[in-house]
């Protein structure tokens, strides 16, 4: 099959929040679907390359080779409701733990998104917040028509915090990033994940070792390495992980 493609490539050095702003004017355009890649530095990482690995890991699923991205285009074009396509969750490092706890610290943060931004049409009741398809790391591919949402008045710079960040969770940043699933089914569209298959086998492996291999007290040792200098760490939240672990 050959593909006509009309592309229009951005490269722009900003902060987060204008990629968010940047994604509501690419919607506005006319093509069906667009992909956002970024330079991921993940500054609150322990180590530098686990914020590389990081970013590599959404690259190497979302668009390794050019033979990939012919892929991904024939793939949204053979199913017209797919809206959104991620990576994989990030089995590896301390980020093992998004996939366990999607969430993480946003609940009111994203509560707030709903009813500031988007009049409160992505979910109504806390029971309709399912964001763990939400593609950590804010890289992914997407069909601009799942993505209208994001064209409205109320989105401006004046609802994000500075940069850099001084929390590594619970901004409206990290918000946008967990809502991207609930506009998409908002706009009735699904979204789905994308895997490398050479990534398969090590995603796997680690999180077979992280579920039957560590032991509930190593375990939670991680947990709690990972959030206790954090200023909304709350020990109740503790307790609660260590009663599930040991159950």
């Amino acid at each position: 099959m050959t593909l006509i493609l009309n592309l229009d490539i951005r490269k722009i050095e900003a902060e987060t929040k204008l990629h968010i702003l940047l994604l509501a004017k690419m919607c506005g355009r006319n093509m069906n679907m667009f992909v956002h890649c970024m330079i991921k530095k993940t500054s609150h990482a322990n180590s530098y390359l686990i914020g590389r690995n990081f970013m590599e890991h959404c690259e190497n699923n979302l668009c390794p080779s050019s033979k990939s991205i012919e892929e991904v285009i024939n793939l949204f074009e053979q199913n017209p409701l797919l809206g959104l396509l991620v990576p994989p969750l990030p089995f590896f490092g301390n980020f093992i733990f998004s996939a366990f706890n999607a969430i993480g610290q946003n609940r009111k943060s994203i509560s707030y998104l709903n009813d500031s931004v988007f009049s409160g049409k992505l979910f109504s009741s806390k029971s309709e917040i399912d964001v763990l398809s939400c593609p950590f790391g804010g890289m992914f591919w997407a069909r601009s028509a799942a993505f209208q949402n994001l064209m409205t008045d109320r989105l401006s710079l004046n609802i994000f915090p500075e940069e850099p960040l001084k929390s590594t969770d619970g901004t409206i940043l990290h918000a946008f990033e967990r809502s991207y699933p609930l506009m998409v089914r908002y706009a009735g569209f699904y979204t789905a994940r994308v895997i490398n298959i050479s990534n398969f086998s090590i995603l796997y492996n680690n999180l077979i070792y992280f579920n039957f291999f560590l032991s509930p007290k190593k375990k939670v040792a991680i947990f709690a390495k990972k959030y206790y200098k954090q200023k909304s760490f709350k020990l109740s939240f503790v307790k609660k992980v260590v009663e599930i672990y040991l159950l």
